[in-house]
């Protein structure tokens, strides 16, 4: 029996249902640095569009404000349609991918 017939057999599975499928870790690991820098550019507007005082400013911020929103948006529904985890482990194990992508020995 292989895994996915054993996986149907589990209580509460139905039959068409898949174990999920999750994302290599360094997709998860770049969606997830992608947010934060969507979550700091939107910061950035918010101050920016605090501080402005002519209308060119003023435009200019709203502009970048809305842009910044909706960056962070679409990110943020990527990752829940990919169910983004990231724990410990993941954290561990990217850095590790990096080390060793980098050519470090240790």
């Amino acid at each position: 029996m292989g895994l996915r017939n054993l996986w149907r057999w589990l209580p509460g599975q139905a039959a068409s249902q898949e174990p999920e499928r999750r994302q290599p870790v360094s997709q998860d690991m770049a969606l997830y640095r992608e947010i934060k820098d969507a979550e700091h550019n939107w910061r950035v507007a918010e101050q920016r569009m605090n501080e402005a005082v002519d209308k060119d400013q003023i435009d200019y911020a709203i502009y970048t404000l809305e842009a910044a929103e909706k960056r962070y948006e679409m990110l943020i529904r990527q990752a829940k349609q990919r169910k983004l985890r990231i724990g410990f482990a993941e954290w561990a194990q990217y850095l590790e991918e990096e080390r060793i992508r980098k050519g470090g020995t240790g």
